[in-house]
């Protein structure tokens, strides 16, 4: 069982856990700038390098990040 914690909004970010945007689209927009990308979409692959950069940058700065695996039927 995960448990998580927040004290402070200011202290130093210790651990975040991710999920790659393997699958990461727009099925049913819920917003207005989701509506205006619905056409055009996620360029998933350049997601993937952003989070790849993410990850790179939050680890070299001492974050842990444990990474989920990404599931096509989850929105994660």
């Amino acid at each position: 069982m995960l448990k998580s914690s927040c004290f402070s909004e200011y202290d130093t970010l210790k651990k975040v856990i991710l999920c790659s945007p393997t699958y990461m689209t727009i099925r049913e927009p819920i917003n207005e700038n989701q509506k205006q990308f619905l056409k055009e979409n996620i360029d998933t692959e350049l997601a993937i390098k952003q989070h790849q950069q993410l990850v790179q940058a939050l680890e070299e700065n001492g974050v842990e990040v444990p990474l989920l695996t990404p599931s096509e039927k989850s929105s994660c």
